[in-house]
C-alpha cells in the first residue's frame, strides 16, 4: 500500500506545483488559480484517507475519478490563465506544457494500475478489490444513474477536446470557394496531429511531422483577424462546442454576429524558394536562380462554373455570372493579348489631331459659340463611369473654346518615350495595355460624336452606326474584364525589391480556393480601394481592387483534409479520383 501512496504523493505534488506556477492576477486566472489549486488539494485529502486495506474500493474509485478529471482541470486553468493579456516567456509555457503532459500521461498510467483487476498484482498485501455494492433504493439508483450519465458526457466531452486539440477537428465548409471539391455544407474530417498542432493559447507546438507541396488542401487560421488573448479564447471555445456538436451549434461570430470565416480552407498554390504571378487564369511561378516564369498546371482551378455538370451545378448556391460574360472576359482577354502598343501610339495620336479639327470646324460653324466655358480639367474615370458618360464629356470638350489639352493628354499622355518593354511582368504589361485600350476605345467614340455633330446629326443616332456598335461590344467586353480583374490575375508576389527577385520564404505558403471568381483568398483583403490600372500614366483609368496577396505561415496551418463525411451522398477523400 505504500507503494501506491508514493506514486500518488508524486503527481498530487506535480500537480500542486502547477497550479502555483500557473497562478493568474486577473479575476478570471485567480478563479480558475483556486479551483484548481482546490482540486489538487482535495487529491491530496483522499490520497492520505487511504490508511488501510479495509475496504479500500470506494476510495479506489474516488481516486480514479480524481485522475481521470486532474489533467483537464489543469488545462483549464492553463487555458484560462492566457485569456487575459500576458507576457509569458515561451521557455516558461514550455516547461508548463511539458509539466502538464507529465501529470496527464503519469495519470494515464496510475488509472491503469488501479483497475480492480490489476491493482491486486501491482500492489501487494492490497487483495481483491470488489466493485462498490449496488444502491438500495430508487431514489438513490436514481441518483447514481444520473452521475454515472453526467460523468460519462464529461468524460466524452473532455475526450474530444483532446481530440480536437491535438488529432484532428471537424469542418463545415462555409462557402464555394472550393467548388467543386467541396460546396456549401459539406463537412470534412481535418487531420491535426502531423501538422503540429499548438497547445492552446500559448506558441508551443507539436514538431510538425509532414510537409506541404501545391495541391495539397488544408485548414488555416485566417490572417484577416485578429489574433489577441481575448479572441483567441472566443476562438478555442468556439471550435471544442462546433467539435462537441459535430458542427451544427457555430458560437464563432465577430462583433455584428456574423460567422467568422476562421479556420479556412483552401489549396496551396504557391511554395517556398517560388515567385508567383497570375495573368487571365494562368498561374505562373519561378524559382530562384530561373529567369523566367513557367506556367504552372492546375488542374482543379474553376473559372466557369455554367460548364459544370448539371448535378453539380443544381447544388451550387451561387454561380457569379453566365457563359455569355465569360465569353466578353474571354474576348477581351484574347484582344488585349494581340493589342499592338506602337500601334496604338500612332491611333492615339491620329485621333486626337482629328478630334481637334473637327472641334475647330464645329466652332467655325457654330452661331453664338459660347467664349465663357470653363477647361474641361477632367477626373479619375473607370471604364463605366467613362462610356457612360462619353457624349456629356465629349460635348463639355466641343464646347470649351480651349486648346484640347485635356483630350490630347488623356489619350496621348501614357506613350512617354514609346518603350513598352514589361520583360516578364506579364500583370503589368496586361493592366498598362487594358487601360490603354480604354482610352483609344474613348477617342473613337469621341471623334465619332463630334462628327455626328458636324454633320448635323444628334448623338442619339449613334446607336444605328456599325462602327459605333463595334466600339460599344468592345467597351463592355472591357468593362468585364476589368471588372473580374481581381478574381482572374494577380501582380507579381512577393513584389520584387530594388529590380531584383524576391521568393516565399522557408514555412510559408501561398493559397487560393478552387473556384477564383468566388474565393476571398490570400490573394485579397477585405476591403476595396480605388487604384490606378497603370503608375505608368497620369491620367490612368481606375479600377476597385481588393488585392493585396500575403502568406500563411506553416505554423498557423491546423491540417490536411482527409475525409468528407456529410452528406452521405459526397462521402469520400478529397482528391481521390478528380478529374478536370
Amino acid at each position: 500500500m505504500e507503494k501506491l501512496r508514493k506514486e500518488l504523493f508524486v503527481i498530487s505534488g506535480l500537480s500542486i506545483l502547477f497550479s502555483l506556477l500557473n497562478v493568474g492576477f486577473s479575476l478570471v486566472a485567480f478563479i480558475s488559480f483556486l479551483f484548481s489549486l482546490g482540486f489538487s488539494a482535495l487529491f491530496v485529502f483522499f490520497v492520505f484517507k487511504i490508511k488501510s486495506v479495509e475496504k479500500p474500493a470506494p476510495k479506489i474509485q474516488v481516486l480514479r475519478k480524481f485522475l481521470e478529471y486532474l489533467p483537464f482541470v489543469l488545462l483549464a486553468q492553463f487555458i484560462l490563465r492566457r485569456a487575459t493579456p500576458s507576457n509569458i516567456p515561451f521557455a516558461f509555457d514550455l516547461f508548463l506544457v511539458l509539466l502538464w503532459a507529465g501529470i496527464f500521461f503519469f495519470s494515464l498510467f496510475i488509472i491503469f494500475c488501479l483497475h480492480p483487476k490489476r491493482i491486486a498484482k501491482k500492489f501487494s498485501g492490497i487483495g481483491t478489490i470488489k466493485e462498490p455494492s449496488k444502491p438500495k433504493g430508487k431514489l438513490q439508483w436514481f441518483a447514481m444513474e444520473i452521475l454515472s450519465w453526467l460523468d460519462a458526457f464529461f468524460q466524452a466531452a473532455l475526450l474530444v477536446s483532446l481530440v480536437h486539440i491535438f488529432v484532428f477537428q471537424f469542418y463545415e465548409i462555409p462557402s464555394e470557394s472550393m467548388v467543386r471539391e467541396f460546396l456549401v455544407g459539406d463537412r470534412v474530417l481535418v487531420f491535426k496531429t502531423a501538422s503540429g498542432p499548438t497547445f492552446p493559447l500559448s506558441k508551443v507546438a507539436i514538431p510538425r511531422m509532414r510537409g506541404y507541396k501545391r495541391g495539397d488542401i488544408v485548414t488555416f487560421r485566417n490572417p484577416h483577424y485578429i489574433k489577441d488573448e481575448a479572441s483567441e479564447t472566443k476562438n478555442f471555445v468556439s471550435q471544442l462546442v462546433f467539435m462537441l456538436t459535430f458542427t451544427m451549434v457555430n458560437l464563432n461570430v465577430d462583433d455584428d454576429g456574423n460567422i467568422k470565416y476562421d479556420p479556412l480552407v483552401k489549396r496551396i498554390c504557391g511554395e517556398p524558394g517560388e515567385q508567383l504571378m497570375m495573368v487571365d487564369g494562368q498561374l505562373y511561378a519561378r524559382r530562384s536562380g530561373n529567369d523566367k516564369f513557367i506556367p504552372v498546371e492546375e488542374k482543379w482551378a474553376h473559372w466557369n462554373l455554367n460548364d459544370l455538370d448539371g448535378e453539380t451545378k443544381q447544388k451550387i448556391r451561387l454561380i457569379p455570372f453566365d457563359s455569355e460574360t465569360y465569353s466578353m472576359l474571354e474576348a477581351a482577354e484574347e484582344e488585349r493579348r494581340n493589342f499592338d502598343l506602337k500601334a496604338a501610339a500612332t491611333e492615339a495620336i491620329d485621333l486626337a489631331e482629328k478630334f481637334s479639327d473637327t472641334k475647330m470646324k464645329i466652332r467655325a460653324v457654330m452661331k453664338n459659340a459660347p467664349k465663357d466655358v470653363p477647361y474641361f480639367a477632367g477626373g479619375n474615370y473607370s471604364v463605366r463611369k467613362l462610356f457612360s458618360s462619353y457624349d456629356e464629356i465629349t460635348r463639355d470638350l466641343l464646347m470649351s473654346p480651349m486648346d484640347d489639352q485635356w483630350f490630347e493628354k488623356f489619350l496621348c499622355g501614357w506613350i512617354g518615350d514609346g518603350d513598352f518593354d514589361f520583360g516578364d511582368d506579364l500583370y503589368s504589361e496586361a493592366l498598362f495595355k487594358y487601360n490603354v485600350m480604354a482610352k483609344i476605345y474613348f477617342g473613337k467614340l469621341a471623334l465619332k460624336s463630334a462628327e455626328f455633330v458636324l454633320d448635323g446629326k444628334s448623338i442619339t443616332q449613334l446607336s444605328d452606326d456599325e462602327d459605333y456598335r463595334k466600339i460599344l461590344s468592345g467597351v463592355q467586353n472591357l468593362d468585364v474584364a476589368i471588372n473580374l480583374l481581381d478574381g482572374r490575375s494577380m501582380p507579381i508576389f512577393p513584389a520584387n525589391e530594388n529590380g531584383k527577385s524576391t521568393y516565399i520564404p522557408e514555412n510559408r505558403f501561398f493559397m487560393m480556393g478552387d473556384n477564383r471568381f468566388n474565393s476571398l483568398d490570400m490573394r485579397h483583403s477585405y476591403s476595396q480601394k480605388t487604384i490606378p490600372l497603370t503608375d505608368l500614366d497620369e491620367q490612368s483609368i481606375v479600377f476597385l481592387s481588393k488585392v493585396s496577396p500575403q502568406l500563411v505561415e506553416a505554423k498557423h496551418i491546423l491540417g490536411g483534409t482527409v475525409f468528407r463525411f456529410w452528406p452521405p451522398s459526397r462521402i469520400g477523400i478529397p482528391g481521390v479520383g478528380y478529374k478536370k
